[in-house]
């Protein structure tokens, strides 16, 4: 979200909208009271200082609001009380009259509580923006999340050009994926994901990074590890992951998984880390198990 900061006061982009709206309509009723022969001059005023009460409240909250449409009552009343009984201009105090003197307070004060609101919802979600910053594990194989991941890789690749050290990336994407959530359901699915990610763990290093890119997409990073090294841990996790053992209704079944495996070795003088990604996924195309 594109903020900026004036006065330790946020100007969001609701802010922006929501003055636009109320001076669209000024604007509209300014066009209709000019165009109208014997329109009413002091309705135009009267909302003119009900609009800027209800843009006041919701961007600076609803007692500032309050006190500002309490500072156009008091002169709006002055002026009714001035009219009828000293200039006698107003001979009959209508209903028209008073009803402002209601209308603009009020407003105000909804127009306040619905900027408390809006501003309550940003706050959430700028806190759960910072905290998903500092989340780095992912909840069901309890590898490195995404966002962690190629953090890591960039890390790795840098210590592998500094120490001229052979590194190479794997990539493993579960094919058929989208079939097995349609038979055993979300849970179901999380579990064979588990599984899948205790039989990842088994046939690597605990040197070598994990991460989970997405829900069929997992990554390894192999230090130290040639492309010729990593080809036999491809081999390994292909048999392996052939057919998994899952417990699913509280049965173990065994599943047959379609996995693709690929793999990139870093190339001297590469430092883009989704180059290499790439590179490795394009392999998955080709591997037959």
């Amino acid at each position: 979200m594109s903020n900026k900061i004036i006065d330790h006061k946020v100007v969001r982009k609701d802010y922006l909208f929501f003055m636009e709206i109320f001076l669209l309509w000024l604007v509209l009723l300014a066009i209709t009271i000019s165009t109208t022969p014997g329109a009413n001059l002091s309705a135009f005023v009267l909302m003119s200082c009900t609009v800027a009460a209800f843009v006041i409240g919701y961007i600076f909250g609803s007692m500032t609001g309050l006190i500002t449409s309490l500072a156009f009552v008091f002169i709006y009343g002055s002026y009714l009380i001035y009219s009828v009984l000293v200039s006698g201009s107003i001979t009959e105090l209508k209903v028209q009259y008073v009803v402002w003197l209601f209308v603009i307070p009020f407003g105000s004060y909804l127009s306040g509580q619905m900027g408390s609101y809006v501003n309550n919802l940003v706050w959430q979600l700028e806190k759960q923006t910072v905290l998903e910053d500092f989340v780095t594990i992912d909840e069901t194989t309890k590898f490195l999340n995404r966002k962690a991941f190629f953090g890591k890789l960039e890390e790795e690749i840098s210590r592998s050009r500094r120490f001229d050290q052979p590194l190479t990336l794997m990539v493993i994407v579960l094919v058929n994926e989208t079939e097995m959530r349609t038979v055993f359901g979300q849970h179901g699915m999380s579990n064979i994901i588990v599984e899948m990610a205790k039989v990842i763990e088994e046939h690597t290093r605990i040197i070598d990074m994990k991460g989970s890119i997405d829900e069929k997409t997992t990554a390894v990073i192999l230090p130290g590890t040639s492309g010729e090294g990593a080809a036999v841990v491809v081999e390994k996790l292909n048999n392996s992951l052939d057919r998994v053992s899952v417990s699913l209704d509280g049965k173990r079944k065994v599943l047959k998984l379609r996995v693709r495996l690929g793999k990139a070795e870093v190339r001297k003088g590469e430092d883009d880390i989704f180059a290499l990604y790439d590179r490795a996924l394009e392999e998955t195309k080709y591997d037959l198990g």
